[in-house]
């Protein structure tokens, strides 16, 4: 591209600065809805369903089928590098800020999942698509180039979740909570300092009024002449056990069913309306067994089928969740010419060309639908996201929220991640992993390493609490309000650099 079309300052101010506008529309209209009633958390989480099975497939399948192409798909590679990078490193980022920022109990490993995890659904959506559909890029074709390169992001979040199960970080403060009795026994250094500071490594820096709350626990406790079992146990260094799972015996009803392998507690067939399984807690009056279906030899005789079903337990989550099948239907079709052009109307000169009486595709009326569809996933997102921030209820004091943990991730995310993904992109560039002719692969890789933590961490959140407890869906948005308000500064900078530096 000419010196001519690169943008000036006024330029590329304005284009960092649109996006923001579409993100802040519907987010603010979810807020005030749910603020007035009119959005309850039961409608939430209903849209929230509705968008991971059917708007967010719709939208994955309509980008990916008309943009990728035996041309493009050398860049698969790099984003699924560049992704995997961007999960990383906030991860190690959290794991030492977890260790010297308070952070409530009940919110230890799910705070390195909103870590771990970056929205890469709605917002870079949003963002990308703005400014790749408008100058200096080429509106006809950069636009839906662009999300299609973002729904490889997409891709390896539900890759990393489901296969390589990562959603198990939020499962564990639901099924293994911290100890609060053993905890301040390690705080009053009653196991020494370096096994303190090591169990804060390990599980995280309790928040002072809780300590305090547990004191008092404990010394009502004394006074009552009941110290408690838990106080007189040896600490244990290693991590939260799994949960234990019911006997084959106990599960009488047809809704349960016991995963193979031994890799999961029961799982209720109900529960999969989101896309993964939702593991069910084990019912207080049912009495472990030590014979699990896992290894009863009438399931399993052979180590072979034993082995099949182990990857079966791990591959399964991908081929039930509807965004996975999406994305990876979406690839095989665009790459197989013979099936992309039973959606899409294929090259001029192209042999086959096969045609409905209308004159398009024989198929094009599914890929019209799901892109009508599909319309519908970036703002409901983001209304489902305003809505759930709404949800918030500020503590008094407000000392109470683990607001040093809120400021490091924000910082961690905002800051730290943008800065270096800019550089791990320049460096993919300059050993020749991403050409440098190839501008909307370099927008987009940049763009995803400055976002917030994932707003399906808050469904997730939700889906995951055991009726009657208490959810961490509220500490979730409260990490994300400071998050968006610190991203519409960094946004802007990191769209303007990176534009100055690719065109």
């Amino acid at each position: 591209m000419s010196t001519a079309s690169i943008p000036d300052t006024g330029t590329l101010i304005f284009l960092s600065v649109k996006p923001l506008i579409r993100v802040l529309v519907p987010a603010g209209v979810g807020f005030a809805l749910q603020r007035k009633g009119v959005l309850p958390g039961e409608a939430t989480r209903s849209s929230s369903l509705l968008l991971v099975n059917f708007f967010l497939p719709c939208l994955l399948f309509s980008k990916i089928v008309p943009s990728f192409t035996p041309d493009n798909v050398s860049a698969i590679g790099p984003i699924i590098l560049c992704a995997f990078f961007y999960q990383a490193l906030p991860l190690a980022l959290g794991f030492i800020a977890r260790a010297f920022t308070p952070t409530p109990r009940r919110f230890r490993w799910g705070l390195l999942s909103c870590y771990k995890y970056g929205n890469w659904g709605d917002l870079p959506s949003a963002v990308v698509l703005s400014i790749t559909s408008t100058a200096p890029f080429n509106a006809e074709t950069d636009g839906d180039l662009s999300l299609a390169y973002v729904a490889i992001f997409i891709l390896v979040t539900y890759v990393s979740y489901f296969f390589l199960q990562g959603i198990r970080i939020l499962q564990i403060d639901y099924r293994n909570p911290v100890n609060a009795a053993l905890e301040l026994r390690y705080e009053e250094g009653d196991f020494g300092t370096a096994r303190k500071y090591l169990n804060r490594l390990l599980r995280g820096m309790p928040m002072a009024h809780e300590l305090e709350e547990e004191r008092e626990r404990r010394d009502k406790r004394a006074d009552a002449g009941d110290k408690g079992k838990r106080d007189e146990e040896e600490p244990h260094d290693d991590l939260p056990l799994r949960p234990r799972m019911a006997s084959c015996a106990t599960q009488t009803g047809s809704d349960n069913i016991i995963s193979p392998a031994g890799l999961t507690p029961p799982i209720n067939r109900d529960q999969y309306a989101t896309g993964f399984p939702v593991l069910e807690p084990v019912p207080s009056g049912v009495a472990p067994s030590r014979h699990t279906a896992a290894s009863s030899p009438s399931l399993h005789p052979h180590a072979g089928v034993r082995i099949v079903h182990g990857v079966w337990v791990l591959v399964r989550p991908i081929f039930q969740s509807p965004p996975c099948l999406a994305l990876l239907g979406g690839l095989v079709i665009s790459l197989v010419p013979t099936l992309r052009a039973l959606f899409v109307a294929p090259a001029a000169g192209t042999s086959f060309h096969p045609t409905a009486p209308d004159g398009d595709p024989p198929l094009a009326v599914l890929y019209d639908t799901a892109s009508f569809v599909g319309g519908a996933s970036i703002p409901t997102g983001l209304v489902v996201l305003g809505a759930s921030m709404g949800k918030l209820r500020i503590p008094r004091p407000i000392g109470r929220l683990p607001l040093a943990s809120i400021a490091s991730m924000s910082f961690a995310r905002l800051v730290v991640s943008p800065v270096v993904g800019f550089f791990f992109v320049r460096e993919l560039v300059r050993v020749g992993m991403v050409s440098a002719d190839n501008k909307v692969l370099r927008f987009v890789m940049v763009t995803l390493s400055c976002v917030p933590t994932a707003t399906l961490q808050v469904t997730y959140s939700i889906l995951f609490a055991p009726p009657g407890q208490q959810n961490n869906s509220e500490l979730v948005a409260a990490h994300l309000i400071l998050q968006y308000v610190v991203w519409a500064f960094s946004s802007v900078i990191l769209t303007a650099f990176s534009l100055n530096d690719i065109f």
